[in-house]
């Protein structure tokens, strides 16, 4: 080669070059960003038979039937929006699905503006601005739903999928007021006094926090319960797993104190299996005695509805700071038993 030829290939290979990285960046740049960690919500959501713009006085969104390419929310974002400045919350009590976007200035400001949804899941929409440097998008939806949400070309897509379709493992806890019983059809508003029950539930659910395999649903985040409510959400969450939870003057002595549902028979992995061997991860990890495991005589509580693995445990009375412990034995029990689930080829 000549001169000439050597320079006129030296700028074709630096033309080349720079084409190649500007593809990576272009590609770096609009490839979808999955947001993980979409949290469930951690206090009741008001609900009634108004709408979410009469609960909030907000702005409403104007929901229009999103293309079928599988995103059932398909959100605009302000300009320059990283994914750090989103945040999900999945208010499943409520039925509701919350964006907050950090941004001082934004087009859901106004009343109007168009949010493209897949209307079969998604019911209306309306926009709260939370504070100066926050917008709040507030979505109610049809049914019970897992979010996936990623971020691509200035969009937010979410996915809605029901609990048992996700592949992942479902949990149901259930913790009674403290002066509840367990009777059908009882409610119950709690006490003054701390709810050992709740807090219990509430630890276990956050260390399954952003953990995308098993989804932990609670049957109540403030005081008020109901046992129709927990029968829905056993049936509408598919769960794989239910633990209800009680403290206070039901529960038996100085120690844990276990009732299981022998109403079912599962092959594989008994209810009686699981009662054991979740007072005894318990009872090991608070360091606790066991007061007694025995089958649930009362055939109109919720545990005679599972079927599938399903306890009530008693807390004794004690330290607040030993649910945490209380709280680590569940966590480890629920693992135990869906390794269990999991190896034997147990149905969901």
């Amino acid at each position: 080669m000549n001169e000439d030829q050597l320079k006129t290939v030296a700028k074709l290979a630096s033309l080349f070059a720079a084409a190649a990285l500007a593809a990576c960046l272009w590609r770096t740049a609009t490839k979808p960003v999955m947001i993980k960690g979409t949290v469930q919500a951690h206090e009741e959501t008001r609900t009634s038979d108004e709408s979410l713009e009469e609960i909030w006085d907000a702005r409403v969104l104007t929901l229009v039937p999103a293309a079928g390419d599988g995103d059932d929310l398909i959100v605009p974002l302000p300009s320059g929006m990283r994914a750090e400045d989103v945040r999900t919350e999945n208010h499943y009590l409520s039925r509701q699905l919350w964006v907050t976007l950090r941004s001082s200035r934004s087009p859901y400001d106004k009343d109007g503006s168009e949010i493209a949804v897949n209307t079969e899941k998604v019911r209306e929409g309306v926009s709260v601005r939370s504070d100066r440097n926050a917008i709040s998008l507030r979505f109610g939806l049809t049914g019970l739903y897992e979010p996936t949400v990623s971020l691509a070309d200035g969009m937010l897509h979410v996915r809605l999928t029901a609990p048992g379709e996700t592949g992942g493992h479902v949990v149901l806890v259930d913790p009674l007021p403290q002066d509840t019983e367990t009777d059908a059809g009882q409610t119950g508003t709690g006490s003054e006094k701390a709810d050992p029950a709740l807090l219990t539930a509430q630890d276990l659910a956050a260390r399954y926090e952003g953990d995308e395999h098993v989804h932990v649903y609670l049957t109540r985040l403030g005081e008020d319960w109901e046992e129709e409510r927990a029968r829905a959400l056993l049936q509408e969450t598919g769960a794989d797993l239910c633990i209800r939870i009680a403290s206070g003057e039901t529960a038996d002595g100085d120690g844990l104190f276990t009732l299981y549902n022998d109403t079912w028979y599962l092959r594989r992995y008994t209810n009686a299996e699981f009662a054991r061997d979740l007072t005894a991860a318990v009872a090991a990890a608070a360091k606790l005695p066991i007061a007694g495991i025995e089958p649930d005589g009362d055939d109109s509580t919720l545990l005679h509805m599972c079927e599938v693995p399903a306890v009530t445990i008693y807390l004794p009375d004690g330290p607040e700071d030993q649910l945490s412990d209380i709280a680590a034995g569940l966590k480890n029990a629920t693992e135990q038993a869906f390794e269990i689930m999991d190896s034997t080829g147990e149905e969901r």
